[in-house]
């Protein structure tokens, strides 16, 4: 004859394995969220002839090791990864053209959930050779001529860039 098992006996496997899987998940914590993008440049700024360092090894995550994330970047935040995803935190980048530059990283952990950030550097016009003083005394900004006139007091100047003669007054 078979022997009937109550109700509540036959459940003790089922709460069993559901109290072990509620122990697992407290034991691993709360879900994992999106890692924090960090970054740091050097310079923040320079000419078109400045190669621009960037590093990302500041990005955290909650659940995978910062050697294990991912990171790429869009060197002209225009919405396109100019490099792959990959665990190499550094990276350098020169720009051909003056302006401020937004530079945008995306960093991914290994469930695939990403944080991004950006961080701006400015491109300056390169100084020339005919943009520097011809004899002491004299300096160029920025298309004015200045020269120092005996007196500290006063300094002349002309917007063609001329050579200017004493003040005379």
């Amino acid at each position: 004859m078979k022997q009937q098992v109550p109700f509540s006996h036959a459940l003790i496997p089922f709460t069993l394995v559901l109290i072990v899987i509620l122990s697992m998940n407290s034991a691993v914590g709360a879900p994992n969220q999106p890692p924090t993008a960090c970054f740091t440049v050097t310079p923040p700024s320079g000419t078109v002839s400045t190669v621009f360092n960037v590093d990302a090894g500041c990005s955290t995550d909650d659940k995978t090791q910062v050697a294990k994330l991912k990171v790429r970047w869009d060197w002209e935040n225009d919405g396109t990864w100019d490099t792959a995803l990959t665990t190499t935190e550094t990276a350098a980048h020169s720009y051909p053209i003056e302006g401020a530059k937004t530079i945008k990283l995306q960093v991914q952990d290994q469930l695939g959930l990403t944080g991004v950030t950006t961080r701006t550097v400015i491109v300056q016009p390169t100084t020339s050779e005919s943009d520097r003083p011809s004899k002491p005394g004299r300096i160029c900004t920025r298309g004015f001529m200045v020269r120092h006139h005996r007196s500290l007091s006063r300094l002349l100047l002309d917007g063609r860039g001329a050579d200017v003669g004493p003040e005379r007054g």
